[in-house]
């Protein structure tokens, strides 16, 4: 096959692996922090977001699980006894109590807390997985969390507030 014409198939393939994406995300869009904070948490991702083949950019970082509040990791903390009132107190402890109550207690199984964008705004979510990592058990931990939590909706991917951005 001349060069040519293997260059407009290969062009032609990434087209189609990347015509579903929202437009922000594609390889081809401006890689600014301003457009990766712009996106939407996903229900799903394409197949380019997690398998990329070796000859393709490999993808922006995307957290699966959900959005959390510091006040509610207050309140974890909290029925755990550990309140404002206690000696030496402070956000970094409540953070660490409650990720670990979360994760030993409600999950047992491997979570982090992460900054990621979403809509325009930074947000903190309790992370079971990424593209980059994925874990079959995260989706039965998602089940776990969506109870604990109180949340409607299943899990989404949001966009990782450090690597946001395709690599070639």
């Amino acid at each position: 096959m001349p060069r040519e014409e293997f260059i407009k198939e290969y062009l032609a393939f990434r087209a189609q692996r990347v015509a579903k994406l929202p437009e922000n995300l594609k390889p081809s869009a401006p890689q600014t922090r301003e457009n990766a904070r712009q996106t939407s948490a996903l229900k799903k991702l394409e197949r380019i977001l997690y398998e990329p083949f070796s000859f393709e950019p490999l993808p922006p970082i995307f957290h699966y699980g959900y959005p959390i509040k510091y006040v509610k990791l207050q309140e974890i903390a909290a029925d755990l006894g550990y309140t404002p009132d206690a000696e030496g107190y402070n956000s970094l402890m409540v953070t660490v109590m409650a990720t670990n109550y979360i994760t030993g207690n409600v999950l047992d199984h491997p979570a982090i807390l992460t900054n990621v964008f979403c809509e325009g705004q930074t947000i903190l979510i309790v992370s079971l997985c990424t593209n980059w990592e994925p874990r079959g058990s995260a989706k039965e931990a998602a089940l776990k969390l969506k109870e604990f939590l109180g949340e409607v909706e299943g899990p989404k991917w949001y966009i990782d507030r450090e690597q946001w951005f395709w690599r070639e």
